[in-house]
């Protein structure tokens, strides 16, 4: 699941594979999962040296077992809190919104409809409105890192996307191309 869809955190239950995990993640690894995602490892072992261990290699935040739900789920909250998240997980960028959990996104509050490789390449450039996107970057979240995929096939995709945008009335110019680099969203009004 780490492999196709991006999350805000994860809870993990200590097992043979836990450290291996959390290596991966913080260095980076795993495609849809950043280095800073928050982790909360559930843990039925109390010694100091196995709580310190767990946190030196990258868990947010440790619960030990048995706890109750509210526990976890105010725990949760506290590293979503601490991470800086909220619940709120949709980007507005100008009248486009987009909600990557929904894998949905509207402008001026209407639907639109989108590929699956459209509404990724939209949710990335959402996930960081102000920042450009290098091709090599783009090509690596939407088709993972041994993504054998032309520039001129993301090209293409940045075609649709933009034209769909604008067609549901969002305007031109909110994909843009930086020539030489990648892509990057910008709200057209602001300018």
């Amino acid at each position: 699941m780490l492999e196709r869809e991006p999350v805000d955190l994860i809870v993990v239950d200590v097992n043979g594979n836990t450290l291996a995990l959390l290596d991966a993640l913080r260095a980076g690894d795993l495609h849809h999962v950043g280095a800073g995602t928050p982790v909360l490892v559930l843990t039925g072992h109390g010694e100091e040296q196995h709580r310190v261990r767990m946190l030196e290699r990258g868990a947010d935040d440790l619960v030990l077992k048995p706890f109750s739900y509210p526990e976890l789920r105010l725990r949760v909250a506290a590293v979503l809190r601490r991470a800086g998240r909220s619940r709120d997980h949709r980007h507005h960028i100008g009248a486009i919104e987009v909600d990557p959990r929904a894998r949905s996104a509207w402008v001026a509050g209407q639907p639109v409809r989108l590929s699956r490789t459209e509404f990724s390449l939209l949710a990335v450039l959402a996930s960081d409105p102000t920042r450009t996107f290098t091709r090599a970057e783009l090509v690596a979240e939407l088709w993972g890192p041994n993504g054998i995929v032309t520039s001129r096939a993301l090209d293409s995709h940045a075609h649709r996307l933009r034209r769909r945008l604008q067609d549901a009335g969002a305007g031109p110019g909110f994909v843009q191309n930086v020539w030489g680099v990648g892509l990057r969203l910008a709200d057209p009004s602001s300018h």
